[in-house]
């Protein structure tokens, strides 16, 4: 009998994870793209649009 836990296998049609799939997609943008998502998620985090805060609006 082996002593090693069992690990299960990598489910790959899951999505990935939600930072590394927004890090993939800034992988493939230009530095004036990244510049400008980064603007606009600071614009709409001023305005209480974050993500967070939206999902817990919803909870309520």
């Amino acid at each position: 009998m082996s002593t090693k836990p069992h690990i299960p296998p990598i489910d790959r049609t899951a999505p990935p994870p939600a930072g590394e799939q927004q890090a993939r997609e800034e992988e493939n943008l230009t530095p004036d793209e990244r510049q400008a998502r980064r603007e606009t998620e600071a614009k709409n985090y001023e305005k209480g649009e974050d993500l967070a805060d939206r999902v817990h609006s919803l909870d309520r």
